[in-house]
C-alpha cells in the first residue's frame, strides 16, 4: 500500500510443490485505491494492526 497515494496492489501466488500437482489455492491479484481516514504516523505504526476488507472479495489487507 501507497500511504500516500492510496494505491494498493494484492498479488498472491501459488504454486504447487511437487511436478504435476495442482496449485493449494488459486493465484488472486487485485489493484484498486482504499484513503485511509486518518493518516497513519510512523511512530504510531504497529505491524498487523491495521486492516481493511478488499473490495469484492473475502479477502483482507492487513497491514
Amino acid at each position: 500500500m501507497n500511504f500516500s497515494t492510496g494505491k494498493v496492489i494484492v498479488d498472491e501466488q501459488y504454486y504447487p510443490c511437487f511436478e504435476g500437482d495442482k496449485a493449494p489455492q488459486e493465484s488472486f491479484y487485485k489493484s484498486f485505491t482504499h484513503k485511509l481516514k486518518h493518516p497513519i504516523k510512523m511512530s504510531d505504526f504497529k505491524i498487523g494492526e491495521n486492516q481493511f476488507p478488499v473490495p469484492g472479495s473475502k479477502r483482507t489487507f492487513i497491514f
